[in-house]
């Protein structure tokens, strides 16, 4: 008889831990379906996203290439020769320009002595860092046009 009582208690365990292991796979399996249902609706919202900014890109281009290739675009030449010179000189002047810079904040940073003049350097920095670039370009059309006479 004690052997039984020994095995009850024990057999009444397990069954409960079977019960619980059971429920889990149960709760298990929902979530896995609830997370598939969900991955599957983001997934098609995704690639709606995805089609309509194609479909914008596609719709800019195709309006837009022919005043980029049209001589008689309001009168003037291709814009598109424009928008090239444009890139040119940006690309160049980065070439020239960011080695420079590099060089300038490296001999700043590593090999400058803090003295004045670098405490003036860093303070100008700082502070050309918080202006927007259209402001310095108004700036600089401000300078060059109406001061040097150059516009």
């Amino acid at each position: 008889m004690s052997a039984q009582q020994q095995i009850s208690p024990a057999s009444a365990d397990n069954e409960q831990r079977q019960q619980r292991v059971a429920a889990l796979e149960r709760l298990g399996r929902r979530l896995h379906l609830s997370n598939n249902i969900a991955s599957s609706i983001l997934a098609i919202i995704s690639a709606l996203v995805a089609l309509l900014f194609i479909v914008i890109i596609v719709k800019l281009l195709v309006d837009g290439v022919p005043y980029l290739i049209n001589p008689d675009f309001y009168g003037t030449d291709v814009v598109g020769q424009q928008i090239f010179n444009t890139i040119y000189l940006l690309v160049f002047s980065e070439i020239i320009l960011i080695p420079i810079a590099l060089s300038a904040a490296i001999y700043l940073v590593e090999y400058a002595r803090q003295g004045p003049l670098v405490t003036v350097i860093h303070f100008a920095a700082e502070t050309l860092a918080g202006v927007p670039s259209l402001v310095l370009g108004l700036f600089g059309y401000l300078v060059f046009s109406s001061v040097l006479g150059l516009g």
